[in-house]
């Protein structure tokens, strides 16, 4: 079996610069030759370590890179609910997932058909995870950005990362999967948030989950 589990998502962490994005989110699915359709069973795995091999594709049924992060369900749907950080005040919702942590407010946000997209022929889908409502030592902050879809069985990248780096208050504006093709999708955009004060010391940080977007490609 091959796989990169996610939880490292924000593992990298550089230094401060002015508000904007620093590393592109390009496609990670964007030119692929499908396979026919899939016929599997149901996944039974909860964890990404145990996935054969077999669904580990994209929703056409091109096979991931071998490197390729992939979550389940289950480990999807733990983000935002238990989070590595000391008893946050969490207020999930059908649609979007925030946290109160420490000296910062973090959200995934919404995601919906992005106006932006226009210029693409497939159109493309996005997001906007921001961190708000930061006060007292924090120094820095930075957001890195994912966006995942559904084949049916688990949750694959479609993007590679977005990382935003600021000095407070900040809004990722390049959360963007352009679509590879038509047809209606399941998605969701996973955000690392940190905040740091001096020294680079963390104040807070959280790893959240939006909901499920089914959202229309073409």
């Amino acid at each position: 079996m091959r796989h990169l589990h996610y939880r490292g998502i924000g593992l990298l962490i550089a230094g401060s610069l002015f508000l904007g994005t620093v590393a592109a989110g390009s496609p990670a699915y964007a030119a692929s030759a499908g396979s026919d359709e899939l016929d599997l069973p149901p996944l039974t795995a909860t964890s990404s370590v145990d996935v054969p091999d077999e669904y580990l594709v994209y929703p056409d049924g091109t096979p991931l890179p071998a490197d390729a992060v992939v979550m389940t369900d289950a480990e999807m749907d733990a983000l935002g609910s238990g989070t590595d950080v000391s008893t946050p005040e969490s207020t999930p919702g059908a649609t979007a997932r925030a946290t109160v942590v420490g000296n910062c407010h973090f959200a995934v946000g919404n995601m919906w058909k992005r106006s932006s997209a226009k210029g693409l022929p497939s159109g493309g889908v996005g997001a906007k995870p921001s961190i708000t409502s930061c006060w007292g030592a924090v120094k820095k902050t930075y957001i890195r950005s994912v966006v995942f879809m559904h084949n049916g069985w688990l949750w694959v990248p479609v993007t590679n990362a977005v990382e935003s780096f600021g000095t407070w208050n900040m809004e990722q504006k390049s959360v963007l999967y352009a679509c590879n093709g038509t047809g209606q999708h399941t998605f969701r955009v996973v955000s690392y948030f940190k905040a740091s004060g001096a020294k680079d010391v963390i104040a807070a940080e959280a790893e959240l989950s939006s909901g499920d977007y089914k959202l229309q490609c073409g």
